[in-house]
């Protein structure tokens, strides 16, 4: 997670650099980047600023930085417009029949956007299992701990205090690699499945009916939502 930080932060950065250069026609590459940009405006995206690539990082950037605990959250921009968006827009040009009344988006769209979402996650779910499968739990912590390999190390964590013992005796391959959080705490149930498929159902329907843009609205929906439901 804090290197997502980083890795955000300085891509903001350097998107925002690059828009000054195209703004104030840098030489030399403040032309190249305004015709290479121009190309993929919309109608949008008007004025002499151009924000759909900003607002497209900020997106999924925002609710990495804003969500450090809950996995689901933190990535909602990513599954939002890497997965969902992504999907709907292909899915809706190719097998798009029925159209959402007053809008040019199709059902067939939005469902494609929930069900690639609720994919993803589920595979982010699955990943980590099995993470914490490979790597280690809890359990596998205290197997370790009392093993006649560690026993030194046991003794070396009556020395820490009651509340951070767990995590010295803990293998270090668990606690070194894992991300938001721990993998061995993850938990799902049919209950916890349909109230995320709730928070990205009324995100889908938003990206069909939204005329603003959506690089930068559906995440932020998407992770209000998962905070809420």
């Amino acid at each position: 997670e804090p290197f997502m930080h980083i890795a955000f932060s300085v891509g903001l950065a350097a998107l925002i650099f690059l828009e000054y250069i195209r703004y104030f026609a840098v030489v030399p590459f403040g032309k190249e980047i305004h015709l290479f940009l121009v190309g993929f405006l919309d109608a949008r995206d008007c004025g002499p600023i151009i924000l759909s690539h900003l607002y497209l990082l900020m997106g999924c950037a925002a609710p990495v930085w804003l969500a450090e605990q809950n996995i689901l959250a933190g990535l909602s921009g990513i599954f939002a417009l890497g997965v969902g968006d992504a999907m709907a827009s292909i899915v809706g040009k190719r097998f798009g029949r029925h159209r959402w009344p007053g809008t040019v988006k199709t059902v067939e769209g939005t469902v494609a956007f929930v069900a690639s979402v609720m994919f993803a996650a589920g595979a982010i779910f699955l990943g980590m299992w099995f993470m914490s499968f490979v790597f280690g739990d809890h359990s596998i912590g205290l197997r370790f701990a009392f093993s006649s390999s560690s026993a030194s190390l046991l003794k070396e964590s009556e020395k820490f205090p009651p509340h951070t013992r767990s995590l010295s005796v803990r293998p270090a391959s668990l606690h070194s690699l894992s991300t938001w959080d721990d993998w061995s705490s993850v938990k799902w149930s049919a209950w916890g499945v349909a109230r995320y498929g709730m928070a990205v159902s009324a995100a889908a329907m938003l990206e069909a009916v939204s005329e603003q843009n959506d690089n930068l609205v559906i995440p932020v929906v998407l992770l209000s939502m998962v905070w809420l439901i």
